[in-house]
């Protein structure tokens, strides 16, 4: 889905939104669904449990999750490798 264009809203300077109506909710719900589903999907998917179901490498699949999480909020920056198709395997 190709991003929309939509007015960002301001803050004042209390830190308070200012137009607030102006944020497209569905718009928002539909990205951060996205997003949680597929971090988890990378999480889970780079997780390996030795034969008796102990987490091998818990820090590798936080740190794979971690680089979408950027990726997905900063559009400067990119995942080094690039992910391979099984780790966003949503199925």
């Amino acid at each position: 889905m190709p991003p929309r264009e939509r007015k960002a809203p301001t803050r004042s300077t209390s830190g308070r939104l200012r137009n607030i109506d102006e944020i497209d909710i569905p718009f928002m719900e539909s990205h951060i669904t996205e997003s949680v589903e597929m971090t988890c999907a990378l999480f889970v998917n780079v997780l390996e449990l030795d034969e008796e179901g102990v987490v091998r490498n818990a820090k590798q699949a936080e740190n794979h999750a971690a680089q979408y999480i950027r990726s997905y909020v900063d559009a400067a920056y990119v995942v080094e490798p690039p992910f391979e198709d099984w780790e966003t395997n949503l199925d």
